[in-house]
């Protein structure tokens, strides 16, 4: 089980499952009758199970947590794949999927409001910008984490990060030194 669960193994195993659930060239037997169309779904729940695992932190654990950057970089990098799909989906002006144009020559030309294209197109922007909606949010919940266990629900700055020296212009230091004998004079007297 440890082998499995290796973030590595699962961000491999979830990113294939994604993309071979989109591909044009599986999709007509995923989407038509048997066997495989019963089975795809188990299988991307399986692979998003394995994905969100060390994610969301809850259950038995066989490995190491991630570091929180790596974290970060984990789920940002299967952002790129849903991203690449869903513009890509969104912006093919010809049907990808032979299954649906199949599916509407069944159906009276009335049927559908729409053109063949515009499920298509609004399909991928469902993937597209909710699927960035997820990995973004998920983001930022790990770094709400990572917050908590520091002790607080909201960064801290660094001590001094607003220090006067820190933000003179290069050439200009010779003032903040003079600006400091100036306030030491001033208190003395």
């Amino acid at each position: 089980m440890q082998r499995i669960t290796q973030p590595i193994v699962t961000w491999f195993v979830y990113v294939s499952a994604f993309l071979f659930w989109h591909d044009p060239t599986f999709a007509g037997y995923l989407l038509g009758p048997g066997v495989a169309h019963t089975l795809a779904p188990w299988i991307l729940l399986a692979a998003a199970f394995l994905f969100w695992w060390p994610i969301v932190d809850t259950g038995p654990r066989f490995n190491r947590d991630l570091p929180v950057w790596l974290l970060i970089v984990y789920i940002l990098s299967v952002e790129i794949a849903n991203m690449i799909t869903g513009v890509t989906i969104a912006f093919t002006v010809a049907p990808l999927y032979p299954y649906y144009p199949e599916l509407r020559a069944q159906l009276p030309p009335d049927a559908l409001p729409w053109a063949q294209t515009t499920d298509q197109i609004i399909g991928g922007a469902i993937i597209w910008v909710l699927g960035s909606f997820v990995y973004f949010s998920s983001v930022v919940f790990v770094l709400l984490r990572l917050f908590r266990a520091e002790g607080s629900s909201i960064p801290q700055p660094l001590p001094n990060w607003d220090d006067n020296a820190k933000f003179i212009a290069p050439g200009l230091e010779h003032r903040v030194a003079q600006n400091q004998l100036r306030k030491v004079d001033l208190s003395h007297h």
